[in-house]
């Protein structure tokens, strides 16, 4: 929940902002009055249902049968690997908010040597821009790393 209190926190410049608390506790009485300040709305009851006409959401249904009209819905799930490859060769793991991630170094080596990964794997914040940077620094580390082993 802290993770999600984080994310609402986050959205309000962008339009109006309701937290959907999906039955979960309310936030603690500070994480609470910073989302108030922040003009976020907090709904408590579980949500049902998302709807809209074919792949349109436009809609959050609730159990006790309200609706709620949304422009955009953003969730906050755990990641996950899409592939054992990281596992199969040994490469070392963080634990994050969102789930684990591969452990690198600043050139993007993994604990593995000469085995370098980037992107949404490395971070817990994803973004294409971090991921697009770190595959440069990556695809740079392991050709440095063909060019001189003894350096790498």
């Amino acid at each position: 929940m802290p993770m999600s209190s984080h994310q609402a926190m986050l959205i309000p410049e962008w339009g109006r902002t309701t937290f959907f608390l999906n039955g979960q506790p309310l936030p603690d009485t500070a994480t609470l009055a910073e989302l108030e300040r922040r003009g976020v709305t907090i709904e408590t009851t579980p949500v049902v249902e998302l709807a809209g006409p074919g792949r349109d959401l436009c809609e959050v249904r609730l159990a006790d049968g309200r609706k709620a009209g949304i422009d955009a819905l953003f969730l906050g799930p755990r990641s996950r690997m899409n592939s054992p490859i990281a596992d199969q060769l040994g490469c070392a793991f963080d634990e994050v908010p969102f789930g684990r991630i591969v452990k690198v170094d600043a050139m993007k080596e993994t604990s593995v040597p000469n085995v370098f990964a980037a992107g949404d794997i490395t971070r817990g914040a994803h973004s294409i821009a971090f991921a697009v940077a770190d595959g440069v620094m990556a695809g740079v580390s392991a050709h440095r790393s063909l060019v001189f082993p003894a350096a790498a």
